[in-house]
Parts: C-alpha cells; sequence; structure tokens
C-alpha cells in the first residue's frame, strides 16, 4: 500500500511494537467524581445488540459495514473495507459505547475479514461515532491508524469537552441561551459519547494523496464544513466517493462551528467539489448508497442554501441574539441535540453573513452578543 507518508507514494511507517492485549484508556461515559444527572444523555442510551452489525459487499475489493451505536436519534454509522494488496483497510470504525468493539467484531465476521487481517484504519473524522472505537481497533489489531491534517476537534467549539465548561457556559450564555438551559446545551452530547479513548494518528492524510488498493487507487479529498478535519476517498476509475459525513439525507447537514472560521463556505464548497466529481456510487457515513448521486448532493447543497436564506431572512435591524434567530428551527417537543443543531448551524451562518457584510454582532452589557442586519 502507497500512501503519502514522509514523502508522496511511500508506504506508511511500521508502527512501533505493541504487545498482544495492550490496554487502552477506560472509556467513561462521565469525568470521573460527576454524579450521573436524572435526564442526562447516559440516561437516555439505547442499548442496541452487536448482532445488529451488518456487512453488505458493494464488490469483492470493498465491503460497506453498519454498526449499531446506542445514540436515540441516529441508530446505526456506516464503515467499509477496502480491500489491499496485502490485508484491508477499515475506513471509519463507530463509537467506543456498547455494542462498540462486539459489533465490529460481528461485522467483520460476517464480511469474511479477520481482525488480524486489518492494516490501515482511516478514520474520516474524529465524531464520537467514527473516531471512537479507534484505541481499541489499534490496540486489536496493531493496525496502522491515518486521519487527515490537525486540527482533530470531538465537536463544535460549544460543545467540545476539550474546551473548559466555564468558556463553554461563557459562550453558550453569549449566543443568548436561556439561563436555565445553558447547562445542557454546551454540556451534553448524545449518548454522553464525548469522553471517548484517544489514539494518535502514525500518519496524517493530505488533500490529494493517493492509497493503492486492489480495486485501484483512491484519492484522498479533503471535505470540511461538517467538520473541521473531515476526508473522504475518491475512485476515478470505479467513480466511486466514499463521503463521511458530507452528505446525509434531511435538513442541511450540521456545521461544526468554531473550528475553522466559516464552516458554511466549508460545506458548500465540499458540496460543490463532490459534485463536480460526478461519483456513480456515492457511499457517506449513514444511510444506504444513494441511488442517484449527482442529485442527492445537489438537493444537500440547497438545503444548505434554505439554511442560509432562513438566517439572513430572520436578520433585522433590532439586534437578536443567535438563540433568538435559531428559535424557528427548533422544535418545541425536540430533544436537546436538535436544540444544539440548530443554534449551531444558525450561529455558522450568522458568521459566514458577517464575513459577507451582510451581519454585524455586537456584546451588551449583559454578555449576550446580538446580531443585526447591516443597512
Amino acid at each position: 500500500m502507497s500512501v503519502g507518508g514522509p514523502q508522496r507514494g511511500e508506504p506508511f511507517p511500521a508502527r512501533e511494537p505493541r504487545a498482544p492485549g495492550e490496554p487502552i484508556p477506560p472509556a467513561g461515559p462521565l469525568p470521573p467524581g460527576e454524579p450521573l444527572r436524572p435526564g442526562s444523555p447516559v440516561s437516555r442510551r439505547i442499548a442496541r445488540a452487536p448482532q445488529l452489525a451488518r456487512a453488505r459487499p458493494i464488490d469483492e475489493h470493498l465491503i460497506a459495514l453498519q454498526l449499531p451505536l446506542c445514540y436515540p436519534t441516529v441508530a446505526s454509522v456506516n464503515a467499509y473495507l477496502l480491500r489491499l494488496k496485502d490485508g484491508w483497510l477499515l475506513f471509519d470504525c463507530g463509537s467506543c459505547l456498547p455494542p462498540g468493539w462486539r459489533a465490529l467484531e460481528h461485522a467483520l465476521r460476517a464480511a469474511g475479514v479477520r481482525a488480524d487481517e486489518i492494516e490501515v484504519l482511516l478514520v474520516s473524522h474524529s465524531h464520537a461515532d467514527h473516531r471512537g472505537l479507534a484505541a481499541e481497533v489499534v490496540s486489536h489489531t496493531g493496525c496502522r491508524f491515518a486521519m487527515g491534517p490537525a486540527p482533530h476537534p470531538i465537536i463544535d467549539a460549544l460543545r467540545d469537552p476539550k474546551v473548559p465548561l466555564d468558556e463553554r457556559v461563557r459562550r453558550g450564555h453569549a449566543d443568548g441561551v436561556p439561563e436555565q438551559l445553558l447547562q445542557p446545551i454546551v454540556d451534553e452530547l448524545p449518548a454522553g459519547d464525548e469522553h471517548y479513548p484517544q489514539a494518535t494518528p502514525d500518519v496524517v492524510l493530505r488533500d490529494g494523496e493517493t492509497i493503492a488498493s486492489a480495486c485501484g487507487p483512491w484519492q484522498v479529498v479533503a471535505l470540511p464544513g461538517h467538520s473541521a478535519d473531515q476526508v473522504g476517498l475518491w475512485n476515478a476509475a470505479r467513480r466511486w466517493l466514499i463521503s463521511a459525513d458530507l452528505a446525509l439525507p434531511g435538513a442541511a447537514s450540521f456545521l461544526e462551528w468554531g473550528t475553522r472560521p466559516d464552516p458554511h463556505a466549508d460545506q458548500t464548497a465540499s458540496l460543490q467539489r463532490a459534485i463536480a466529481l460526478q461519483p456513480q456510487l456515492l457511499l457517506s457515513g449513514h444511510g444506504r448508497p444513494a441511488e442517484s448521486p449527482e442529485a442527492f448532493l445537489r438537493s444537500c447543497l440547497e438545503a444548505v442554501g434554505v439554511r442560509l436564506q432562513q438566517v439572513s431572512a430572520r436578520l433585522e435591524r433590532t439586534p437578536r441574539s443567535a438563540w433568538e434567530l435559531a428559535s424557528p428551527s427548533m422544535s418545541q417537543a425536540g430533544e436537546v441535540d436538535q436544540w444544539q443543531r440548530a443554534l449551531i448551524g444558525t450561529r455558522a451562518v450568522l458568521d459566514h453573513l458577517r464575513f459577507e457584510g451582510v451581519a454585524s454582532c455586537a456584546a451588551g452589557e449583559d454578555g449576550v452578543s446580538r446580531w443585526s442586519r447591516v443597512s
């Protein structure tokens, strides 16, 4: 297998020897000593059996895996096995929360692939449902671990557990989050999946580098927007695109606010790039392959534009907080996760409108930042 390591086209460097069964850091769902709050995301986990994992061959050199998650609103995540000259590359690996490794083991058995045949784990981005199990995969298989360039944020800056809680609370207050909702808005992730064990990538794969496989070369494609570090894989000979979470069914994709200056522009450019590739098969991070890839990608791009138009239309001469501007997109009966996504998406769009000279923002004496349309 060849990828870009120290120089483009060189093989991955060998890993340091790893003792069989070498322990990995514990994957505690909450920081040590933190009590389980009634109604917390941990209490809303859904028990899903490892046997729900599935393997579906795309062809003899590419197998799609469906891995169950314990999230209340997302039942599964997709991973992919690419056959190399020797062994397999695993693209994404799922969450460390149950059923975790047992589900991946079940999927590998269904695919007819042994764990020790995995030579490389390539994680598309750092969100817990895609990277959370990486440390355990590396520990069990001794495989090499690759990702795109840093930074590798776990989630948006409003909820990232690496950011001190008091700073997240300050940011939430500045966005106008009501006092009674501040704690859950800035400190909850689906199923409490934020404290996963960290594994350091052996290799950083940059845009345009290639990975040799049994079905021809795959080109690394940077696809920021949903996540700052997101990458996909493009097989030009087959016209196959593994797109991670670039394009998903439903409303406009989640934008990871606070890591890159303009995630709205990033997402728009990434979708336009994918459309220009004219893929005949689109393999995403969730759900089934799109029947009409170009039409599906265009519908996702349209949804991004609709969100921009909606937020822009809400801007008035009277300044309003990000929370107030996001509220029309929030379901009154929705989960905290839905409110978070609406706020964060709105916040990302507001930053874009400010860069475009359409919106301005000023902090009030109460510490809340309010947005208005530039006259």
